[in-house]
């Protein structure tokens, strides 16, 4: 089961479209997530993940039919199929039965003005020819299985009167009300405290047991990364820049920012007793202006005139562990 590919993700690149022309903001993107287990894409913010969801899924344009804001290209093929190949319609049929989202900031994706309850079953009531009171019943399970209390009663009930912990359940529930096979989950603890974000990752990891799902779980969190995922992709500046198992990325990490990323978690393993902390120089670069060579180079403290020359190809160091720098070899 593990050995299949439920998505592949084939040099995906996102350009957003400005007066000054376009810029790049998803640059040669390649992942792999295998069925049943999760892939956790990490990196600083700005770096393109969320960019390469909506990639993905289709839904970067805005609605209407205005002028294109971004344009993609690439491959993504779920389960064998190529969804950049794919029409509108078709990709409709995909998203929200096959594929499944939990954006960003729970609270402010809810509609104000719409009742919980039937914003949860839009799902199940735009892909099926269901009665209305099935879909009530069916809305009202999935609730109470995020465990939203009094959740026939809460039907009812808007937005503003849910805490930012009860709207991420319910964005939850809003993603697996039809059953998908694949969770894109957006930085799925955003703006909850420490113990709100707990109990919502001990509940996507039952969700993900039950409903035998596969993830990717976009974060810059590292501890959520090491706790959820299989496989970890590092992002930097549109690029993934190191690929491999979890317990590799963590125990053996070869690229800079990785390294960099890792250092800057604090730690009380020191000789003293006190915490250590470090952080990677500089600021993330600003995609308006291209850097030449490896991108990480500005930042890196291992980089020399050649780095900011030559731009880096992914190299497997050993079988699954991927790395995107110059001198992978010497460092």
């Amino acid at each position: 089961m593990k050995n299949r590919h439920i998505l592949q993700v084939k040099n995906l690149k996102a350009y957003l479209l400005s007066k000054q022309g376009p810029i790049k903001i998803v640059d040669g993107v390649n992942l792999k997530i295998f069925e049943g287990e999760t892939l956790g894409l990490v990196g600083e913010t700005g770096a393109g993940k969320t960019v390469t969801s909506l990639a993905i899924l289709g839904i970067l344009q805005p609605l209407g039919e205005g002028k294109p804001l971004w344009e993609v290209e690439g491959e993504a093929f779920f389960k064998s199929k190529n969804l950049m190949k794919l029409s509108k319609e078709e990709l409709r049929k995909i998203r929200g039965t096959e594929m499944a989202w939990i954006p960003q900031n729970p609270i402010a994706s809810l509609h104000p003005i719409d009742m919980v309850g039937h914003q949860t079953g839009e799902a199940v009531e735009f892909h099926r020819d269901i009665e209305a009171s099935r879909i009530m019943k069916l809305v009202v399970e999935h609730l109470g299985q995020v465990e939203i209390a009094d959740a026939k009663k809460r039907y009812y009930d808007f937005r503003d009167q849910f805490s930012g912990g009860e709207g991420q359940r319910i964005l939850i529930a809003m993603s697996l009300i039809r059953n998908p096979s694949l969770l894109i989950a957006d930085e799925p603890t955003y703006s909850l405290d420490v113990t709100v974000q707990r109990q919502v990752l001990e509940l996507l990891k039952a969700m993900k047991r039950e409903f035998s799902l596969s993830m990717l779980l976009i974060t810059h969190n590292l501890g959520i990364v090491a706790e959820m995922s299989d496989h970890v992709a590092v992002m930097y500046a549109g690029k993934i820049m190191e690929y491999g198992d979890v317990v590799t990325i963590f125990k053996d990490p070869k690229h800079p920012y990785t390294r960099g990323l890792l250092a800057a978690v604090p730690s009380i393993h020191t000789k003293k007793g006190l915490f250590k902390f470090q952080g990677i120089p500089g600021t993330h670069p600003d995609p308006r202006y291209p850097i030449p060579g490896c991108k990480f180079h500005p930042r890196c403290r291992y980089a020399t005139p050649f780095c900011g020359e030559k731009e880096p190809e992914m190299i497997e160091i050993k079988p699954g562990h991927l790395v995107n720098c110059l001198r992978v070899k010497e460092i």
